[in-house]
């Protein structure tokens, strides 16, 4: 037979199964129901089958939802539309044509599909596979070979791979005259010894499927036809199978999305009829590509793939020409192509090709309760089902036509459990008969089927039965008890009886020694045999040999039995005397090397001499010896006596020499101020140790000494220690060891960080010292969770909590040294300030009321809108005027951490203090009606320096104390802010007293003004003046000016008259206070004057003619006596006064004429070197 490779083998039969001829060779009979577990009663009654392929869970996978993966998925197979797999002997193998690299990959899959394959790239043999992208194998004899379609040339091409897969190919061109359009895929089938392929043309459009006819071997020349029909449409794969003696063939047709059957009968070189079969399926297909059909038991699949992604399975049941049914399945994949399936053992496994991603495996799922879910003996047996429900079981296999039979049998598994099995043989023995009793635990069990093994059978529950000859037996029993049944078998082996027999020791025998009885009885019975020894008719052992000491002396009988099951045989030997012998006994302690150990002689009866063993060579001949052994070990020591009847009798027992503890240890580099790692590796050959004690040479430290078996111990000092260990095993032995330690000096650590502000890059700085003579060569830090091997690192602390954070430094002497430190990283406090008071006529207090949440602040920086800073908690400040000011405080916390705010303070407008009163002084009481003047106020307050207070707002108060009092006014407006203002109110007598101090010229714009500087010296407030200005000869002019001028008060008044200085002599003002009813008590200093040109000026007196007092003015610039002479007209003197050192500036002179004459007269007046004369007339 010559079929392609899939169905060449058992494991692929299923694939594409045939029955050319008869179908009904293959057939076994079973029973319609079994129990749970119960051994499947499985009969074959196929005739003429040359192998036996059973599944007995048929279509637990192939309708089930399949799983797929990426075969090799870091490997490239290019654009690849084809995967062909097959099997060679015990070997699988997959071929893929990479349409990129125009080669030929094969994967070797070993003996499982479910390997992993490995890839091999075969290349393009010849150059000639410029276009192929698929390929069909085909084995003929011993050869294999294979057809690659070439797609863009048109062409197929055959290749010979010689006696071995393995071989890469060579390449014929075997197109000959056929027009091949875009062929794609090729399939070879056998038929009737034809060999048959089938090439499918992809181009769009209806074209063809070509058939090559190649006779009876793949490498004549074919005869090529088509097969053609008008509904082809950019054909793509096709798919053979058979059913009894017809043959199937399926296509899909891409370019109308129909599935096609082909029914060419029991000749493939037929013309087939063409059917589409599609349209039943409840499925539309979008680009079928690939197609499979498989036959599993009885029923047919089809498995399709689609070139946009969905797969599809289609189910015949038991005939390829019913309708089928379709199921969408979850293995598709955009770009799929080809598929193929295969069946090993009772695994079922898809590959399918795809043109994007490669080769995908698909695997079946598996839902078989049988405990052999697949067998290819000819009757298996003890085939049980764990699981209750309905199984499908198929037989398969190579008829004597070279075809393949099957057939597909049902059997429902309930949930009964079977009855439980067992049979027990009561005789082995030769020419007796065998008893079997069968035991089940069902009382309900009411049939019994038992095989002898030897073509005998019987059946009740308990059977005898002679076997004719000795030798093994399979006995097997199957029982029932009307529903389940159960099977069991056992190998019964049948023995000839047995020959006892046995030695017996030579010499004399003693009581109080043992002896050795040897069993001679030949052969082993394979384990059916038992002993039994009688001393004197008295059993004393069932031990295959004897070991045995006598009691007592006299003659004695030795009896040995055999017994197999159902027969005993016995021998028997006698001894005539046996005498008495000494009973040897000693004890000894067990103790450790080094001690001596002494031997106690326990022995009893007649003694004539002692030979002791030591077990090391050595012997003593003394009663009760003492011994101490060189080496440890367990000595079997031997006490040997001699009787003087000759008796030799001994006892041996043994002694342990325990060995003592091999002390040593080792340490971790030692440095000091760290802790250092002790290792015990003290040893004990024959015990544990249980017990360390260790002395640290250290006694300055807390635990100098330590009982643990790998202390650590921190040494307070560097240098060399001598640490002492001693050690105790289990069995009580001591040793100890001394060891120098060189703790070396280890560096010293410390840090310092610049500030701790959360969310923002901490500087750390390593403040360490480094050992003498050393650097520090590494930095270990631990900043709360975050590690840094940098000397100084930086660290964001992201969360407010306390940190440990630790550092550890490594000299160049491999000490370290480790400090940890808890920094706090405290919350952002929310920097606040509050104000008080913000009016533009007071100072603002602001204050800061920030929280710092436990980083106390260290400085403060106030912003106050630009005008002025501070640096206080508390801080006051004038804005110039009411508005908004934008003022900002920032803060350094004691862990360096700036904050910041500002924020808009808005400054009212103040109210304004205003009041007058209508009397501004008198005597005491005095009575005052104050008038409030005051703005935008909304509340006041009088303070009337007096102890007296009011908040009226317009009150008379009266002054009852002589005095000055400073009225003062407080007006406060809705917001709170005030003005002050305030008045003098003297409660006096009145008393007016201006003095013109000084009279000062100042120069504006080219002009001269004249500013009087004047003193109140009275006791009444001077708002009104009016002042005299007179220039001489050029002007004289008056000024009213308002001034307010308090008691006791100096102030500078400008004059609103303006000059220039031309050709005057002087300048004099006078200034009166215009108050009225009230004189001013002293007027004389009520003028001052200015010179221009000389030192003197005398001015005109006046009044002239006067009433009798004469007034003389002097602007000097010195200081002089004043000489003033008074003639009549015939020129008598008739007055003579002088007025001594007159002051300078503006002086007025009264000369009291009062007791002149009336008449004319002349005024002689000298001063300063400066004589004048005038003309008077006096008129009393």
């Amino acid at each position: 037979m010559s079929q392609r490779v899939a169905i060449l083998f058992i494991s692929l039969t299923i694939a594409i199964t045939q029955a050319i001829g008869q179908c009904d060779q293959a057939d076994f009979d079973i029973r319609a129901n079994i129990c749970l577990n119960e051994p499947l009663p499985l009969e074959n009654t196929s005739t003429g089958l040359l192998s036996h392929e059973w599944d007995f869970c048929v279509g637990d996978n192939l309708t089930g939802s399949p799983t797929y993966s990426k075969l090799l998925p870091s490997q490239s197979f290019g654009q690849s539309f084809g995967v062909r797999v097959v099997r060679d002997g015990e070997y699988w193998y997959g071929f893929v044509i990479d349409r990129n690299t125009k080669g030929i990959i094969r994967l070797d899959f070993g003996a499982s599909l479910a390997n992993t394959p490995t890839y091999n790239n075969l290349g393009n043999p010849s150059g000639a596979l410029t276009d192929a992208i698929s390929i069909e194998l085909y084995k003929e004899g011993n050869n294999w070979f294979g057809l690659v379609p070439g797609f863009i040339q048109n062409k197929v091409f055959l290749l010979s791979f010689g006696n071995s897969i393995q071989n890469t190919p060579t390449v014929t061109n075997i197109t000959g005259s056929a027009s091949y359009q875009y062929p794609i895929y090729a399939t070879i089938q056998n038929s009737g010894g034809n060999i048959v392929a089938f090439i499918v043309n992809n181009r769009s459009g209806q074209y063809p499927v070509h058939r090559l006819n190649f006779g009876n071997s793949i490498t004549n020349t074919p005869t090529i036809t088509t097969i053609n029909h008008t509904d082809f449409n950019e054909t793509v794969n096709i798919s053979f199978i058979e059913e009894c003696d017809s043959y199937y063939g399926f296509l899909t047709s891409r370019g109308n999305g129909k599935i096609f059957r082909l029914d060419f009968g029991n000749d493939l070189t037929s013309s087939p009829s063409i059917q589409e079969i599609g349209a039943g399926s409840g499925l539309t297909f979008n680009n079928p590509a690939g197609i499979q059909t498989v036959k599993e038991g009885d029923e047919y699949h089809a498995f399709i793939t689609s070139r946009n992604g969905p797969a599809y399975r289609l189910d015949f049941s038991s005939s390829l020409l019913n309708t089928p049914s379709g199921t969408t399945l979850p293995m598709g994949v955009s770009g799929d192509w080809e598929v193929e399936l295969f069946k090993e053992g009772s695994i079922w496994y898809g590959f399918k090709a795809n043109t994007g991603a490669g080769i995908y495996r698909i695997t079946f799922p598996e839902d078989c309760s049988a405990n052999i879910p697949y067998s290819t003996e000819e009757e298996p047996m003890n085939i049980q089902y764990s699981s209750a429900g309905t199984y499908k079981i198929s037989l398969s296999g190579l008829n004597t036509s070279g075809n393949t039979s099957s057939v597909t049998k049902e059997i429902t598994v309930s949930n009964t459990l079977p009855p439980s099995i067992d049979f027990g043989v009561d005789n082995i023995c030769f020419n007796t008969a065998t008893q079997l009793s069968a035991m089940s635990n069902d009382v309900a069990v009411n049939s019994w089927e038992w095989d002898f093994g030897d073509g005998a059978t019987a059946t009740g529950e308990i059977v005898n039965h002679t076997y004719a000859a000795t030798g093994s037996y399979d006995v097997s029993l199957r029982i029932f008890n009307g529903t389940c049944s159960n099977y069991l078998t056992k190998t019964v082996t049948i023995y000839n009886e047995p020959v006892p027999s046995f030695t017996v020791p030579t010499g004399n025998i003693c009581t109080n020694d043992t002896y050795l009885f040897e069993n001679t009885t030949p052969g082993d019975f394979d384990g059916n045999i038992t002993y039994e020894w009688f001393i004197n008719g008295e059993s004393v052992a069932t031990t295959e040999d004897l070991d045995y000491e006598f009691p007592s002396g006299g003659a004695k009988e030795v009896k040995l039995v055999a017994t197999i099951p159902g027969c005993s045989v016995e021998a028997i030997q006698n001894i005539a005397n046996v005498d008495e012998g000494a009973n040897p006994s000693f004890t000894v302690n067990d103790d450790c090397l080094g001690q001596s150990f002494q031997f106690n002689n326990t022995s009893t009866g007649e003694v004539a001499s002692h030979q002791w063993d030591f077990g090391n060579g050595f012997t003593s001949n003394l009663s009760n010896p003492s011994f101490q052994y060189a080496e440890p070990g367990t000595y079997d020591v031997t006490l040997t006596l001699t009787n003087s009847s000759g008796c030799v009798t001994d006892t041996t027992n043994f002694v342990t020499v325990f060995e003592l503890p091999i002390v040593s240890f080792t340490n971790d580099l030692a440095c000091e101020g760290s802790p250092t790692q002790f290792a015990d590796s003290s040893t004990v050959g024959d015990a544990n140790i249980t017990a360390w004690n260790w002395s640290f040479d250290d006694p300055s430290s807390n635990d100098n000494t330590s009982a643990a078996p790998n202390p650590l111990h921190t040494f307070t000092g560097s240098g060399n220690f001598d640490v002492k260990l001693v050690v105790e095993s289990t069995n009580g032995c001591r040793d100890s060891l001394i060891q120098a330690v060189n703790v070396l000096a280890a560096p010293e650590v410390d840090f310092t960080y610049d500030r701790l502000c959360i969310n923002e890059a901490v500087q750390f700085q390593d403040l360490s010292q480094p050992v003498a003579g050393e650097t520090i060569t590494s930095w270990a830090w631990d900043l709360g969770g975050v590690f840094s091997a940098e000397q100084n690192p930086e660290v964001t602390f992201e969360f407010a909590k306390n940190y440990g954070v630790g550092l550890t430094v490594t000299s160049e002497n491999l000490c370290t040294a480790t400090t940890y430190k808890t920094i706090t990283i405290t919350p952002v406090p929310e920097v606040v300030f509050e104000i008080e008071d913000a009016c533009e006529n007071t100072e603002v207090h602001l204050y800061d009321t920030t929280d710092p949440l436990g980083d106390e602040v260290a400085s403060r920086s106030w912003n106050l809108a630009g005008l002025a800073s501070a640096s206080d908690s508390s801080t006051y400040f004038h804005f110039p005027q009411a508005g908004t000011y934008e003022v900002g405080l920032s803060i350094v916390t004691q862990n360096g951490c700036e904050y910041a705010t500002s924020q808009s303070i808005e400054v009212t407008q103040a109210p304004t203090a205003s009041f007058t009163s209508p009397i501004m002084f008198g005597a005491p009481p005095l009575e005052v009606a104050f008038v409030n003047n005051s703005a935008n106020a909304v509340t006041y307050m009088w303070d009337f320096d007096d102890g007296t207070i009011s908040n009226e707002t317009q009150p008379v108060h009266t002054f009852t104390e002589e005095g000055t009092h400073t009225v003062q006014l407080v007006a406060t407006d809705a917001l709170g802010c005030s003005d002050t203002t305030s008045r003098t109110i003297n409660v006096v007598f009145p008393d007016l007293e201006l003095e013109l101090s000084r009279l000062f010229i100042t120069e504006k714009n080219g002009s001269n003004m004249l500013i009087m500087m004047l003193i109140n010296n009275g006791t009444i407030v001077i708002e009104n003046l009016n002042v005299t200005i007179d220039l001489g000869d050029q002007l004289a002019a008056k000024e009213l000016v308002s001034a307010t001028i308090m008691p006791g008060e100096q102030v500078n008044v400008p004059l609103q008259l303006s000059f220039v200085n031309k050709d005057l002599e002087f300048v004099c003002v006078t200034v009166e206070a215009l108050i009225e009813g009230v004189e001013e008590s002293d007027a004389t200093n009520n003028s001052r004057c200015i010179n221009f040109e000389d030192d003197v000026i005398i001015l005109k007196p006046y009044p002239n003619p006067g009433t009798g007092e004469i007034h003389i003015n002097i602007v000097s610039n010195v200081s002089e006596t004043l000489t003033a002479r008074l003639f009549s007209p015939k020129g008598n003197l008739v007055k003579d006064v002088a007025f001594q050192k007159l002051g300078t500036g503006y002086n007025d002179i009264v000369l009291d004429a009062t007791d002149v004459k009336d008449g004319l007269y002349f005024l002689k007046i000298e001063y300063g070197g400066k004589s004048e004369v005038f003309r008077v007339m006096i008129g009393n």
